[in-house]
């Protein structure tokens, strides 16, 4: 996938911010509808928690024990993206729109509480400890959440 393929309103920083290989991955099965994780929205919710407690939330929790930002910040927007698309695959449909994510969001009814800001924040300030801390606190409401919302939708 390159920039160009990039639909407009998926191209927001910190999660596009040129055309690195890494940069297209982001977003990646979204975009190019290859794989449709989101048909199975329990499961790829369940891969991306897992993701984020065994890989995601230690790498970081180290580089920002280390004060090593440069190490965070790409971890950081990685499983950032990573979030939106579990708050977004579980309602069964891709991510399409970047711009209004934390609206989006919001709307949700297995969102958490003051979600738009908290995600802002997150989204914004990529490189900073307090957003992993918000980042974490997300993640581990939304498991609890999602898993309610699971329960009663039968997704």
């Amino acid at each position: 996938m390159t920039s160009e393929n990039t639909p407009p309103k998926m191209k927001r920083t910190p999660f596009y911010e040129g055309s690195s290989s890494k940069e297209a991955a982001l977003f990646h099965e979204d975009i190019t509808r290859d794989l449709q994780p989101w048909t199975a929205p329990k499961d790829s919710v369940t891969k991306i928690l897992k993701e984020w407690k065994e890989t995601g939330e230690p790498l970081i929790r180290e580089a920002f024990k280390k004060r090593d930002k440069e190490k965070a910040r790409p971890l950081m927007v990685n499983y950032t993206a990573r979030y939106i698309q579990a708050m977004i695959w579980a309602k069964g449909e891709p991510v399409t729109d970047l711009i209004h994510i934390e609206r989006d969001i919001g709307n949700l009814q297995y969102a958490p509480v003051n979600i738009e800001e908290r995600l802002s924040f997150v989204i914004n300030t990529p490189a900073h400890h307090h957003a992993f801390i918000t980042l974490s606190q997300l993640f581990d409401e939304s498991k609890k959440k999602w898993a309610v919302y699971f329960l009663k939708s039968g997704k």
